[in-house]
């Protein structure tokens, strides 16, 4: 019996160390120039990859898990202030994730993709740069 509990501990410890590990390379990606990326949302996961087929071979090819995984081309534009208008905003993290847009109804439209309807976003209109 005493050999069994050493065991289920060393599982237990195991799982916890590669949950760890995980949840550290997700929060760890970081930008690495221009090109495809991987994204679960907003976040990139992997990446850059050269081209968008070289990308897609690197989604889960679990079909519930497909739905949050997808391949986005990632430019330093996308990275940069652009000015004051609409954004889309993660309510869930509290982060930027698209704009500006002239109007709320061009951001309200943009949340309403089939990529983006299911998730926490709202859209907050932000005047200067420092606000995001």
């Amino acid at each position: 019996m005493k050999h069994a509990a050493n065991i289920l501990t060393l599982c237990i410890g195991l799982l916890l160390l590669v949950g760890t590990t995980v949840a550290d390379e997700v929060d760890e990606q970081e930008w690495k120039g221009a090109g495809w990326y991987t994204l679960i949302g907003p976040y990139l996961l992997e990446g850059p990859y050269p081209d968008m087929a070289a990308c897609e071979k690197r989604l889960p090819s679990e079909n519930h898990k497909a739905d949050s995984y997808h391949c986005e081309y990632v430019s330093a534009d996308d990275l940069i202030w652009k000015g004051p208008g609409w954004y889309v905003y993660n309510t869930f993290d509290a982060d930027v994730y698209a704009g500006p847009y002239a109007t709320k109804f061009a951001c309200e439209k943009a949340i309403s993709t089939e990529q983006l309807k299911h998730q926490p976003f709202s859209c907050e209109y932000v005047k200067a740069e420092e606000d995001l």
